[in-house]
């Protein structure tokens, strides 16, 4: 993502759960990190949140409200 107007941005990488997180934090990796470090101004850095949703969905077979 990027704020509008401005050279900074957001990468945002979805996994599926922790462990298939970890087994991706090997040699492509960092070599794809690399590749791309020239476009970062200081060492980026790393956080983790869930995705969450307050989408209510009727139950299968439910009627119209």
């Amino acid at each position: 993502m990027q704020e509008a107007g401005t050279d900074r941005g957001i990468a945002i990488i979805l996994w599926d759960n922790v462990e298939t997180m970890g087994e991706h934090q090997n040699t492509v990796y960092q070599q794809t990190l690399a590749k791309i470090a020239h476009l970062f101004i200081a060492p980026q850095t790393t956080a983790f949140y869930e995705v969450c949703s307050e989408i209510g969905l009727r139950p299968l077979g439910a009627s119209q409200p």
